[in-house]
């Protein structure tokens, strides 16, 4: 997991609708890169980078800094930084206190030496701004980085993949539905004609 390295885009193992990360450095901001906050009315794209060894962190690029912004005891700006681009995603309202992770949540980070602690991507209100983080599942808090501190909550957004079976589903239950009409219509007029034929003086 991680590409920092190199400019090739890097895909999780979730697939497409989770999207994937390409590398980027100095405020780039590949195309199709998900915007998912905003400071000081500046957009805020999602991002992650690394920090301590191995660890990739979730946080915010704003291009006018040229360096990603991460929170991991404190506040940090990271030159190098890989962004999430072509993801079919939402934010959902979670209350870490009492709600477990949603399934579709999106991977942003993980912890060092271990590939099996995965983060998620979280995001909190503060204030006028909306700030993108990283959601630890263990600690059940996000954090983010606001005005050179670490700052933690309990609760917040989370962003999880869209379920676009649903939509696929409804839209062919309504397809048929019309067919289904359509059919109804076809054989009332089919009879009304027969009738009037056979059956009018």
């Amino acid at each position: 997991m991680g590409c920092i390295k190199s400019k090739a885009a890097c895909k999780d193992s979730q697939g497409k609708k989770a999207g994937n990360w390409i590398a980027a450095s100095k405020g780039e901001v590949p195309k199709k890169a998900m915007i998912g906050g905003y400071l000081s009315n500046d957009n805020l794209y999602v991002v992650r980078a690394k920090r301590g060894g191995a660890r990739l962190i979730s946080g915010y690029l704003r291009p006018k800094d040229k360096a990603a912004t991460i929170a991991a005891g404190l506040t940090y700006k990271i030159e190098d930084y890989e962004v999430l681009c072509n993801a079919k995603a939402k934010w959902k309202s979670i209350n870490l206190k009492s709600e477990e992770i949603p399934s579709k949540a999106i991977y942003g980070g993980i912890e060092p030496n271990n590939q099996d602690n995965k983060t998620y991507i979280g995001r909190v209100q503060r204030g006028n701004d909306c700030i993108i983080g990283n959601l630890d599942p263990y600690l059940k808090r996000i954090f983010i980085p606001y005005q050179d501190r670490e700052e933690e909550f309990a609760s917040g957004d989370v962003l999880v993949m869209k379920n676009e079976n649903v939509h696929f589903s409804i839209n062919i239950k309504l397809t048929i539905k019309n067919i289904y009409i359509k059919l109804i219509n076809a054989r009332m007029q089919s009879l009304t004609k027969y009738v009037y034929k056979n059956y009018t003086y």
